[in-house]
C-alpha cells in the first residue's frame, strides 16, 4: 500500500477531536444580545458561553443550554474620592475610626441590596465599579495605616475582625475580568436556547434579580452534504470505429479499420454528492475532506457505430476549499466500445472485403482512474422560492417608482445630535481626580514599605482605575 493510500485509511479511522466554539453575551448591552452563535453543528460541538460585563460585585450567575433537534427534513467608570493624606495634627485613631465608619456605610449603601417589592434590583456593573472606586480610597488608607493607627482599638476590632475580609473580596472582584463562563456541548443541528440567570445572595437564599434572566435562541443547521457540478477527467475511452480507404491494390480499394476517441484522458460532465467526514480535524471552514459519488455523462457525442452508454458512475475522496471548489481523485465506472470482433490492438487493421460501415465494437464496462473538478451548486430549494417570488413580483423594489413625497425646500431640518450633558463630564472629571488621589496615596504607602505585597496590588488597581477614568472622559469629550 503506497503512502497516499495509508494516509487515506488512517484519516478515515482517526477519532474526532473536540473543537471549542465561543458564544458571547454582553450583559451590560442594551438590549442584551447573543453574539457569535454557531449556525452549523455537523457533529457534537463543544462550546464556551462567555458572559461579559457581569456585576460580580453583587451577584452570582448561572447558565444552561437546552436543545431541540431539527426535524429530519430540515436541512467602566471610576468614582470620585476624598483626599488620601491624613494631617499629622489630627488624632490617628479618630482618622482610622472615621475611615472604618465611612467604608462600612459605603458597603451597606452600595454593596448590600434591599428588596424592591419581592425582588432585588439589578445594578449595572458601571455603578458598582464607581462605588468601588470610592470605597477603594478607604481600603488603601486602612491597608497602609501607620503603626500608631494599627495600634488603635477600632483597627483590630472593627477593621481587621469585621471589615477587612469584605473589602479584600471586593478588591479581588474589582481586579477580575467581570465575566461568567461555562462550557457545554451542542449535540447536533437544531434549536438551542441559552438561559443566563443573575442571582443575589442575601445570606439566606440566592434570589433572581428584577432584570436577572436572559434567554436567547439560535438555530444551527447541518452542512454535511453538498451538491457540486463540474467536469471529470477520466481514463475511460469513448471509442468509435469505421472503415476508411487508404489506397488501392490494382483495381481494388484497400480499406482499414479507423479507431477514434482514444487518448489517455477524456472529458465528462459530473454531478456529485459530497458527504463531509465527521472528523473535527478534517472539517475546517476553509478546507476539508469528503466522500464523493455521483453520475457522470460523456460530453462528447459518440461516433457512428458506437453503442456504449454515455452514462457512468464516479466515486472518490474530495478535498474542498471553502466548500466552493471540490477536487476529487477517484474511480470512474463506465462503458466503452472495445475492438470489434476479430480485431485486437496488436493485429493489422486492414479490413477484408465485404465489411462496410457502420462497424460496431464490443461494449464492455471498465473501471479507470479519474479526477473530478466540481463547484458547489446553488441551493435549489432557495432557487425555487426565488423563482416563485419573482413570478408574484417581477419588478424589484428598487425599480418601482417612489411614492414618497419629497420634502419642501423650506422644510425644517432634523435636530442636531444632542451635546453631551456637562454634568456627566464634570462627574467624570471628579472620578478621574479621585482615582489619581487613590493612586498617589497607594504609591506613597508603597514607598514607605516597598515589600508590601497588598500595597502593590492596591497600586495596580488604582492605576487601572485612572486609565478607565481617562478613557471615559476622553469618550465623553468626543476624542
Amino acid at each position: 500500500m503506497n503512502h497516499l493510500n495509508r494516509f487515506t485509511v488512517l484519516a478515515l479511522f482517526v477519532g474526532s477531536c473536540w473543537a471549542q466554539h465561543e458564544i458571547t453575551i454582553d450583559w451590560a448591552g442594551k438590549p442584551k444580545a447573543l453574539a457569535n452563535a454557531p449556525t452549523r453543528v455537523d457533529q457534537p460541538l463543544q462550546v464556551k458561553i462567555r458572559v461579559r460585563n457581569v456585576n460580580d460585585f453583587l451577584y452570582g450567575y448561572e447558565g444552561k443550554i437546552t436543545y431541540e433537534p431539527n426535524q429530519p427534513e430540515a436541512v467602566a467608570a471610576v468614582a470620585s474620592s476624598k483626599k488620601g493624606v491624613n494631617p499629622a495634627s489630627v488624632d490617628p485613631c479618630a482618622l482610622v475610626k472615621k475611615d472604618i465608619e465611612d467604608a462600612a456605610k459605603a458597603i451597606d449603601d452600595d454593596f448590600t441590596l434591599k428588596l424592591a417589592g419581592d425582588k432585588y434590583p439589578s445594578v449595572p456593573l458601571a455603578d458598582s465599579k464607581a462605588a468601588w472606586s470610592k470605597l477603594n480610597v478607604f481600603y488603601v488608607r486602612l491597608e497602609g495605616a501607620t503603626e500608631a493607627q494599627k495600634a488603635c482599638p477600632a483597627y483590630a476590632t472593627e477593621y481587621q475582625a469585621k471589615l477587612r475580609s469584605k473589602l479584600t473580596k471586593l478588591a479581588r472582584v474589582a481586579a477580575g475580568d467581570h465575566e461568567f463562563t461555562f462550557d457545554d456541548v451542542l449535540p447536533a443541528d437544531g434549536k438551542y436556547t441559552v438561559t443566563i440567570t443573575e442571582r443575589y445572595d442575601d445570606g439566606k437564599v440566592k434570589s433572581v434579580t428584577m432584570d436577572g434572566a436572559f434567554v436567547a435562541v439560535f438555530y444551527a443547521r447541518s452542512s454535511q452534504l453538498f451538491l457540486s457540478v463540474g467536469y471529470l477527467v477520466t481514463q475511460v475511452q469513448n471509442r468509435s470505429y469505421d472503415s476508411v480507404d487508404v489506397g488501392k491494390e490494382g483495381a481494388a480499394s484497400v480499406k482499414e479499420l479507423r479507431v477514434q476517441g482514444t487518448g489517455t484522458f477524456q472529458p465528462a460532465a459530473a454531478v456529485l454528492l459530497n458527504y463531509k467526514l465527521p472528523i473535527a480535524k478534517l472539517m475546517k471552514n476553509d478546507w476539508g475532506i469528503a466522500l464523493t459519488a455521483g453520475p457522470v455523462f460523456r460530453t462528447s457525442a459518440s461516433q457512428v457505430g458506437s453503442t456504449a452508454s454515455n452514462w457512468g458512475l464516479f466515486g472518490g475522496v474530495s478535498l474542498h476549499l471553502w466548500e466552493r471548489l471540490w477536487i476529487t481523485p477517484g474511480v470512474h465506472i463506465g462503458e466503452f466500445s472495445d475492438m470489434p470482433l476479430g480485431f485486437t490492438n496488436q493485429m493489422s487493421r486492414r479490413l477484408p472485403d465485404g465489411i462496410a460501415n457502420p462497424i460496431t465494437g464490443v461494449n464492455r464496462w471498465t473501471t479507470r482512474w479519474g479526477v473530478g473538478i466540481t463547484f458547489k451548486a446553488a441551493d435549489f430549494k432557495r432557487a425555487i422560492g426565488l423563482a416563485a417570488e419573482f413570478k408574484e413580483n417581477p419588478v424589484p423594489p428598487s425599480a418601482k417608482p417612489s411614492t414618497q413625497t419629497p420634502a419642501p425646500a423650506d422644510a425644517p431640518k432634523p435636530p442636531a445630535a444632542a451635546k453631551q450633558d456637562p454634568a456627566e463630564v464634570q462627574a467624570a472629571e471628579g472620578r478621574l481626580k479621585g482615582a489619581k488621589e487613590a493612586r498617589d496615596l497607594a504609591q506613597k504607602n508603597l514607598n514607605a514599605d516597598p515589600t508590601s505585597t497588598p500595597m502593590k496590588a492596591l497600586l495596580k488597581l488604582a492605576e487601572a482605575d485612572v486609565k478607565a477614568a481617562e478613557a471615559e472622559l476622553k469618550k465623553l469629550n468626543g476624542n
